[in-house]
């Protein structure tokens, strides 16, 4: 609220009462001027680690363009009722309670892929346990299975080039 009233103001304005979380203020503005965000100087001498930052965040953005186009490419399906009964029974599945043979119907298919559902339930468990918090819904369950078949093909395509075997 403090800034939303000091931006609203004109240059000499001064402003009604403006409660904040510390109590009430009132605002007048005698000036305005314009700071670059970053000085020469400051650029000079943190170029490098400026140059770093923007350079993982333009590789943030391909490798989820590279990502989505990956997903895309694969044809991913699954019927919606496997995937419901995937879910109602994921903690069971988690905590080895179900036998996995009870899934053996369910197909996950790709133009990579095709597991069944003793392959996705194994696939399921294998994931961190923070992956495992995260699965609150269908889509959620969907997601990390999309998340596991981009996986590996990601792997897939990296074993085919000379460089995954180097060790430097």
């Amino acid at each position: 609220s403090f800034e939303d009233a000091a931006f609203s103001l004109k240059d000499g304005e001064i402003s009604d009462p403006v409660i904040t979380r510390h109590g009430f203020s009132i605002i007048q503005v005698l000036d305005r001027w314009v700071e670059p965000l970053i000085t020469e100087q400051d650029y000079q001498l943190h170029k490098d680690d400026i140059n770093a930052v923007l350079r993982n965040r333009n590789m943030g953005r391909e490798k989820q363009a590279y990502t989505d186009s990956l997903i895309k490419s694969l044809k991913l399906k699954m019927i919606t009722e496997d995937l419901d009964l995937l879910l109602a029974q994921f903690q069971q599945i988690l905590k080895d309670e179900i036998r996995v043979e009870k899934f053996d119907d369910i197909q996950f298919n790709s133009i990579l892929v095709e597991w069944n559902g003793i392959n996705i339930v194994k696939k399921l468990r294998d994931l961190s346990s923070t992956q495992k918090e995260k699965i609150q819904s269908k889509e959620d369950l969907w997601d990390v299975l999309k998340g596991i078949a981009v996986r590996e093909k990601i792997l897939e395509l990296a074993q085919k080039k000379d460089w995954f075997y180097q060790l430097q």
